[in-house]
């Protein structure tokens, strides 16, 4: 269920919210969170916030929702959104283009 507030679900168990100010990401939670491996516990503690703050990616983190209920900062989880692209040529989007031109053909005659 979508929440009143942008960006954050809800439902019955848990929570998923935007980390937005660098404030959020230098919170003890964060900081200390642990999900067992070295890299993605460095990119939460040292990189997140800057590729939040270039528009590269939206780092949530999930918690129960007895602690959004009662305003407690407890995440189980965090993770990060990208925002990318796959660039294809002029060429390759005529050759699909064609491909699948050919193929609707196919079913209306």
């Amino acid at each position: 269920m979508l929440s009143g507030t942008r960006n954050e679900i809800h439902n019955t168990k848990f929570s998923l919210i935007p980390l937005k100010t660098k404030d959020d990401f230098r919170t003890w939670e964060i900081v200390c969170f642990n999900c067992g491996q070295k890299d993605l516990n460095e990119f939460f503690q040292l990189d997140a916030y800057a590729h939040s703050k270039e528009f590269l990616a939206v780092t949530y983190y999930l918690q129960p929702i007895e602690a959004t209920e009662e305003n407690i900062f407890y995440p189980v989880a965090l993770v990060s959104l990208l925002n990318d692209r796959v660039e294809i040529t002029r060429e390759e989007r005529k050759k699909e283009q064609r491909i699948l031109y050919y193929d609707l053909k196919r079913f209306v005659v």
